[in-house]
């Protein structure tokens, strides 16, 4: 029988007659106290952590018990001591291994002032930022951000081109056909990241490290000749190592992700579709690891 092993033994009466049972009874309760603490100073929605260490780490009060009471006590129900015993065990041994998976799911992890859970690498917090661009005011928005028109030129040579203050920045050369017009890239010198856009018949635009600008004006890093895309329609910001999180710039026609129109800035993920206004389609793909 267990009951006559020397751990059993140890566990009920060493360390002196006090029970080894108090170094679990110990690892409990500092795992138990740093969810608790870490989780309030964090304030981290981590409830079902909280209630879960305490219980398991209760499993260990019987054997608590059991050490104050008296020896006549002790000796009615001897006969539950090996119940005890694996109490103890998984009250004192279970709780540790909860506080690493805590720390593992919350690791790097903050709350902003509503109440979303977000990486703190992110810096700011993706369901709160930024505001409704369905609510945007377009008398508040700059120059830059409002369709003004197309700015593709036929020049005296008779080749197509795109022009910014009179000075040709992109040639005919420079674009590609795809389904619905014509893109061409501006900001080929731009730092790349590892990152892309891959548009219809298989090409594709590698995103710049920082910002990258999309739309029919020729300021940007990616000029799309199409009716429906405003001058500026949306940017793609690097975030972080293989994070982006793409904007719409307050564009006529719109932008949609995965078939659901684009009203705040939203993270990227790999294999995401995006639309640009009726018609531009293109899938945005990363080397991020899942």
């Amino acid at each position: 029988m267990i009951s006559t092993t020397d751990f059993f033994i140890w566990f009920f009466n060493g360390l002196a007659g006090f029970g080894g049972w108090l170094i679990f009874f110990l690892v409990a309760l500092i795992s138990a106290l740093y969810v608790f603490l870490d989780s309030n100073t964090r304030k981290l929605p981590a409830s079902g952590w909280r209630i879960s260490i305490v219980l398991v780490s209760m499993l260990i009060l019987p054997v608590a018990i059991h050490h104050f009471l008296s020896i006549t006590a002790q000796a009615r129900i001897a006969s539950y001591l090996e119940y005890f015993f694996y109490l103890g065990m998984v009250g004192g041994i279970v709780p540790p291994f909860m506080l690493v998976g805590y720390i593992v799911q919350y690791r790097g992890m903050v709350i902003c002032d509503k109440g979303h859970l977000y990486p703190r690498t992110l810096e700011e917090c993706p369901e709160c930022i930024p505001a409704d661009f369905a609510e945007y005011d377009s008398s508040e928005l700059d120059e830059t951000q409002l369709d003004l028109g197309n700015e593709t030129d036929t020049h005296a040579d008779g080749t197509l081109g795109v022009t910014q203050d009179n000075q040709t920045i992109l040639s005919e050369k420079d674009f590609f056909d795809i389904q619905f017009g014509k893109v061409g890239f501006a900001g080929q010198h731009k730092s790349k990241a590892n990152a892309f856009l891959v548009f219809s018949d298989n090409h594709s635009y590698q995103l710049n490290q920082g910002s990258t600008t999309i739309g029919r004006g020729s300021s940007n890093d990616c000029v799309i000749q199409n009716p429906f895309i405003s001058r500026n329609h949306v940017k793609i910001m690097e975030e972080g190592r293989n994070l982006f999180r793409i904007y719409d710039l307050g564009s006529s026609n719109g932008t949609w992700l995965n078939g659901r129109k684009l009203m705040k800035a939203t993270l990227l993920e790999n294999d995401d579709q995006i639309r640009f206004g009726d018609e531009v389609t293109a899938v945005f793909l990363s080397s991020r690891n899942y």
